[in-house]
């Protein structure tokens, strides 16, 4: 149930990146395990995602729509999207690597490089420069997702550039993704 939850919260941040509405879960606030998604709305998601790279899109929608794409291409757990750096791009997007992390440490690793859609090249074409633009003043990190505000709170500080995201919102560490109320 803990992965369900993880999950949830880290929907909800999404949702709440995207300006969209909250989401209505069941009794107590718990979010009902669900199926993995049918063909149709994996091929709705993506037909959405292609309009969305077709028109001006926020930052913030650029950024999901990326790590969206992405996903739908590649699979990858959130601890391996979270350590993607730009060297795990092929060059023109073509692919990237993806450095499997097995649940619990069981398992071994199938690292690979994993061929990217016409739409997952493109949405991760037009995060790039947008990226490139956020830690322009920063330290040069190299990780892959990065925050769209500096010092993860919305609120610019001259003193601090756009710094990798990580868990908690703390810069440096390993997760995307904000705490719950802070901007993304």
């Amino acid at each position: 149930m803990a992965t369900n939850e993880a999950r949830a919260q880290c929907l909800d941040l999404l949702r709440e990146a995207s300006g969209l509405p909250a989401l209505q879960l069941g009794a107590g606030g718990r979010v009902k395990p669900q199926p993995t998604p049918d063909f149709a709305g994996l091929v709705a998601l993506r037909r959405q995602l292609d309009q969305d790279l077709g028109g001006a899109m926020s930052p913030g929608r650029t950024r999901l729509t990326a790590v969206l794409a992405l996903v739908l291409d590649v699979a990858p757990r959130a601890g391996e999207l979270v350590a993607m750096r730009l060297s795990h791009l092929a060059p023109e997007n073509t692919a990237v690597y993806v450095q499997r992390r097995p649940q619990h440490g069981t398992g071994e690793a199938d690292d690979d490089w994993f061929e990217l859609s016409e739409i997952g090249r493109a949405a991760v074409e037009h995060w790039l420069p947008l990226r490139a633009q956020l830690v322009e003043r920063a330290h040069g990190t190299s990780k892959l997702w990065v925050s769209l505000h500096p010092g993860h709170d919305g609120v610019p500080d001259a003193r601090v550039g756009p710094t990798p995201l990580g868990s908690a919102g703390a810069p440096n560490s390993d997760s995307p993704w904000p705490t719950a109320g802070r901007a993304s």
